[in-house]
C-alpha cells in the first residue's frame, strides 16, 4: 500500500481544488491510500468529508510559517507517506522543504499563471525551491508550460510533464432538466448560455456582457447565466456594465453553486470568455454534458477544442466575436447539436477522469 499525501493551501472552490479532489478520490483505492492536508474550514474540507476521505488541517500564515512546515513533516512521518502530491506555488515550495527533511518525493502541479502574474518578494525563492526540489512538475497544458517559462519560471524540461485534467463522464452526462430555467423565469423558446467560474479579471465576464449587448436587439431571447463566487470592485463593475448596456434581464449572476453539473445540464450552450486559461475544467465538463461550446483561444482551450468540429474558438477580448459565434449556434440548431455530440465524444476519448488518474499514476511510478 502506497500512501499519498495531497497538499493544497487554498480554500476553493475553483479549478485547482477540483483537480485536488479528483486526485484524492482517484488514489483512495488499492494499491494506494490518500490523506489530505487542507486549510481548516475550507470548501475542500467539506468535500473531503462528503467523500469519507481522511484529512488533517493546515494553517499556513505569512511568507514563511515554520509551524506549518513542522506540522507537514510530522504528518509525513506519522502517516508513513510515500509521495507528496501538491498544488500551486506556495504548497509546493513547503513540500520541497519537507521533502529535504524526510526524503519523501514531491510531485507538484501548476494550474495557471496567477502566482506569477501577481508575484511577491518570495516568488523567485519559491520557484527556485521547486526547480531544485520537485521530483516531477506537472502542468495542465502545453500552452501553460510555455506561459510559465516565458514568465521566468524556467521549469526543468526533463522533470516536467503535461497532464490534461479529466472529468467524471458519468456524473457530467447527457441528462437535461428545466429547474434552472424555471428559477430564472425563462420561457421554452429562450436560449440559456452558461459560464462557470469565479469572478476574476482573467475570466473575461466583461466581454460576455458586451456580447449580451450586441445580441440584445437581434436575439432578445438569448440569456446568460454566470455561476461563480465573487464580490467587491469587479462584481460592482460588471453590474454597472450590465445596467449601462441595458441587459439586466438577460445576464444573470447566479453566485456560487455547489453543483456545476446542475448548471450545465440546465443550459443550452456553454461560453468560456476568458482572456487567459491554463486549461479550463469547466469547458470539458460542459463538453461532457453534450453542450455546444464557444471558447476563447486563451491558452488551454486550443488544446481541448478542434475548431468547428467539437466546439468554436474565438479571439480573446472581443465581445463582438463571442456574439457572432453565439448567433451562429442560435440560428443553426442542427449545427449546435452536432458540435455538442462531437464534444462529448472528445471528452470520452481524451479527457476522462480515468485517463487523468492513469497519467498521474505513470508519473508516480517514475518517482517511486
Amino acid at each position: 500500500m502506497r500512501t499519498i499525501l495531497h497538499l493544497i493551501d487554498t480554500r476553493g472552490p475553483g479549478g485547482a481544488e477540483t483537480v485536488f479532489l479528483n486526485l484524492v478520490d482517484g488514489f483512495s483505492r488499492d494499491p494506494y491510500r490518500s490523506i489530505a492536508m487542507v486549510p481548516e474550514g475550507s470548501w475542500v474540507e467539506g468535500m473531503l468529508a462528503d467523500r469519507g476521505i481522511p484529512w488533517v488541517h493546515s494553517r499556513p500564515s505569512g511568507s514563511f510559517d515554520l509551524r506549518y512546515l513542522s506540522a507537514l513533516v510530522r504528518t509525513i512521518r506519522r502517516e508513513r507517506v510515500d509521495l507528496i502530491q501538491t498544488h500551486l506555488l506556495g504548497a509546493t515550495a513547503y513540500a520541497v522543504l519537507a521533502s529535504w527533511i524526510t526524503r519523501v518525493p514531491v510531485v507538484g502541479v501548476f494550474h495557471g499563471t496567477v502566482d506569477l502574474a501577481n508575484p511577491s518578494r518570495f516568488t523567485g525563492v519559491k520557484l527556485g525551491l521547486i526547480r531544485r526540489g520537485c521530483d516531477r512538475i506537472v502542468v495542465v497544458s502545453g500552452s501553460l508550460q510555455e506561459q510559465l517559462n516565458s514568465a521566468a519560471a524556467h521549469l526543468p524540461e526533463d522533470r516536467t510533464r503535461v497532464i490534461y485534467n479529466g472529468v467524471d463522464t458519468e456524473r457530467f452526462g447527457l441528462e437535461r432538466h428545466d429547474r434552472l430555467r424555471q428559477q430564472l423565469g425563462l420561457t421554452p423558446g429562450d436560449v440559456l448560455v452558461a459560464s462557470v467560474g469565479n469572478l476574476r479579471g482573467a475570466k473575461g465576464y466583461d466581454h460576455l456582457i458586451e456580447a449580451a449587448g450586441v445580441l440584445a436587439d437581434s436575439y432578445p431571447h438569448v440569456h446568460f447565466a454566470i455561476a461563480g463566487e465573487g464580490s467587491g470592485a469587479l462584481h460592482q463593475q460588471l453590474m454597472a456594465q450590465r445596467t449601462e448596456l441595458g441587459v439586466e434581464d438577460r445576464v444573470h449572476f447566479l453566485g456560487f453553486r455547489d453543483s456545476a453539473v446542475e448548471v450545465l445540464q440546465g443550459s443550452d450552450v456553454f461560453l468560456l470568455p476568458s482572456t487567459s486559461e491554463g486549461f479550463s475544467i469547466s469547458t470539458i465538463e460542459a463538453m461532457s454534458c453534450g453542450l455546444p461550446v464557444v471558447a476563447t483561444a486563451s491558452g488551454g482551450p486550443q488544446e481541448i477544442i478542434t475548431p468547428d468540429q467539437d466546439g468554436v474558438l474565438v479571439p480573446p477580448g472581443s465581445g463582438q466575436a463571442i456574439a457572432d459565434a453565439l448567433a451562429q449556434l442560435v440560428a443553426h440548431p442542427e449545427y449546435a447539436g452536432d458540435l455538442g455530440a462531437k464534444a462529448r465524444d472528445t471528452v470520452l476519448s481524451r479527457f476522462s477522469g480515468t485517463a487523468q488518474i492513469a497519467a498521474y499514476e505513470g508519473v508516480y511510478s517514475e518517482v517511486l
